[in-house]
This record gives structure tokens, sequence and C-alpha cells, in this order.
């Protein structure tokens, strides 16, 4: 016995193939992955890898006051990379917007308030450049009041601002350390320490507790400097990283990688940025879908030549269902965005696809005659 093979066989084939690659690149990989913070060997601290999270096992809160001192958070850290744009701390609560961020946006600091601030400095946020150096730890101090935020590295201060202004609230929230909430934004790197204070820390208290902290061993608190919260990541084995503070939060290893409040179909205007990896992002969604269009509906229109309507909107359809399902899946999965952009891009790029074959219809055709022809002369026998 022996078969031919046609050009719906090598469509469908190609179709089915298509379908496959955008599942697999949609949904790599398919489970939350290990979430990658181990514990140094040489020194305090842990070393959070690819995807890795430390989380406060609660929500913190500021000690009660009738006034607003402010605040002050820091940081013991060495990224892996000097040069990234991650975040590296962050405070959330599903009821608030206006809570802390920091992310490392290339060798510098951005401070900032809210997710609208995830991408690029803007004359709403606070950036310090020149912060990391390779190989080397800094100590981060951000000192900030109803007046002024301030950045200080190593000690001495960098820069401050009036723009930005926190109250005590920014802190109330679920603390993250190496990434962000809502969205995978993992950041690797050394974190050595980290302190909360109920209070602003003055230029001299700032450059006294990096002296502190440079030294061994690691540095102990008085009940003057208002400690809210110590954490000297000198437990070195386990998943909890105990708050030296009585009566505060501890911070936590989650086994598995997750994304706190990850978010579900993000709504188009909640994902726009105005940045090039945004607009990157929206090409290549469009471009991806493009070959699903073009194959699909080939395939369709040659299986049902004279159903030329239907098969568009067949392809259309199926476009917009195959991406639809997609982005339901990675709600699911931590290290993907599930956001109704995607659909709107994949689906212009499956219709793309379609006018591209309509367009070319006529090559195509001649392609499949010759290819088909050759594959007549070589047919494939199979053994009965």
């Amino acid at each position: 016995m022996q078969i031919t093979i046609t050009a719906v066989s090598m469509f469908r084939a190609l179709a089915i193939t298509i379908l496959g690659a955008i599942a697999v690149a949609c949904l790599w990989p398919f489970h939350s992955p290990k979430n990658e913070v181990s514990w140094s060997a040489d020194r305090n601290g842990v070393q959070m890898g690819r995807y890795g999270t430390v989380m406060s096992s609660g929500s913190f809160r500021m000690p009660e006051s009738d006034e607003d001192p402010g605040w002050s958070i820091e940081i013991w850290m060495q990224p892996s990379r000097t040069r990234a744009e991650r975040h590296f701390f962050s405070v959330f609560s599903p009821a608030s917007t206006d809570l802390l961020s920091l992310r490392q946006y290339a060798d510098g600091v951005v401070v900032s308030e809210n997710k609208e601030e995830e991408y690029t400095p803007t004359h709403k946020s606070l950036y310090v450049d020149a912060v990391f150096r390779p190989a080397t730890p800094v100590f981060l101090t951000i000192a900030a009041s109803g007046r002024r935020t301030s950045v200080f590295v190593d000690g001495a201060l960098r820069k401050s601002t009036e723009v930005l202004r926190f109250s005590k609230r920014a802190l109330a929230g679920q603390f993250i350390l190496g990434d962000s909430p809502l969205i995978s934004d993992s950041w690797s790197g050394w974190i050595g320490g980290f302190a909360v204070y109920a209070r602003e820390l003055s230029p001299s208290e700032v450059s006294q507790h990096f002296a502190s902290w440079s030294q061994r061993p690691p540095p102990t608190l008085t009940e003057d400097a208002h400690p809210a919260a110590l954490y000297l990541f000198k437990e070195g084995a386990g998943n909890i990283i105990h708050n030296q503070v009585r009566s505060g939060v501890d911070l936590m290893i989650p086994e598995r990688y997750l994304v706190a409040g990850k978010l579900f179909l993000e709504r188009p205007w909640d994902e726009y940025e105005p940045a090039w990896s945004y607009y990157k992002s929206i090409l290549i969604n469009v471009a991806g879908f493009v070959p699903f269009g073009f194959l699909w509906y080939g395939y369709l229109s040659l299986s049902f030549p004279q159903q030329k309507t239907r098969t568009v909107w067949t392809t259309v359809i199926l476009g917009t269902t195959m991406s639809l399902t997609m982005e339901i899946l990675q709600g699911f999965l931590p290290t993907r965005s599930s956001g109704m952009t995607d659909i709107v891009t994949n689906t212009a790029g499956t219709t793309l696809g379609v006018v591209v074959y309509r367009l070319s219809e006529g090559v195509v055709h001649k392609i499949l005659s010759r290819v088909h022809g050759v594959m007549d002369e070589r047919q494939v026998p199979i053994a009965e």
C-alpha cells in the first residue's frame, strides 16, 4: 500500500505544530518553579536566583503614634548584575497603591510608589544613578517623611526630593524582597540585611549605621533608634528569617516561586506603559500569531474551498480562543503575566496572517503544486 502526502495534510501538520509551539512558548514552564533562594555559605544572607522571592509572613504595621515622624529602611545588598531592571523590594496590599517600590534600573535605583512607575524613571519617582558596582556590596538607605524622600548610599546622602513624599502608610503591607507584587519581576543578587525604623533617620545616624553594618558581628540596635523591624539573615538554614524586634512579622522563603496578588486578565488600559519594552511586547505578540493565522487559514481553506468567508471567521475565532486559553492558563503560572492586551494583539496577528495568505494565495498554490508533484514522484511506501 502507498500514500501520497497532500497539500491539506502538509498544512494540517504545520498548523498543529505552530499551535503546539505557541502553547509551549506561552506556558513554559508548565508549573510553579522552585523558589531560587539559597543561604550564602561565606556570609550572612541569601542569594536570589532567576525566580526567587522572600515575603513577610503577614502585613507590616508601623507603631501607632499621634504624629507621623516618617520612616526609614536599610538594605544590605549586592546585585548579581551591575546593570538590570528589576524590583528588589516592594510593599503590597490589595487595598492600596501608594506603597513603596524599589527597583534596580541600569546601575541605579528608582524609588516610586505604585505600579505606574514600573519601567522607566519619571518626574513622579526618585532616581539615583551609579549605585551598584561590580562585586561590591551596597548599603542602601531610604529615609522619608511627609516633607521629602532621601536616598543614601553607603552612609552618604546621594539625592533628596520634595516631589516624592511618603507617609508611614507606604510600609503598611506585605514586604516582598527580590521581586514585585502583581507580576513577576524577580531580581537576582545577595541580600544580607534589612531594617525598618519608625522615623526619618538623620544623615549622621545613617552614616553610623553603615559603619555598624560594615563590621562583624551584625549590628545591634538600641531603643533610641526606634527599630520597627530588623532582619539579620543569620539563620543560615530553614525557610524563616526572624525579626529581631519582638512582636514583628518574620520573613518567609516559600518552597515554590509565587507572585503576591498575581493579576488575572489585566485590563489593557492598566497594562499600558509608555516604554519601548511595552511596544516591543505588542509587536512580538502580533508577529507571533501571524504564522498561526496563515497556516490555519491555509489548512481550512484547502479543506473547504467553497467556504472562504466562513473559513476566515473560523480562523480568527480560533486564534482568539487560543489566545484567551493561554492567558487564562498563564493566570495560574507565577512566571507568566495574564492580560487582555495579548488577546487583542494575538487576534490582530491571526487576522494579519489570514490577510497575508489571501494576498499570496496564488503563489502558495503554485508552490504546493510543485511540492505535490515532487512528492508524487517519490511516493512514501508504508508496509502493510
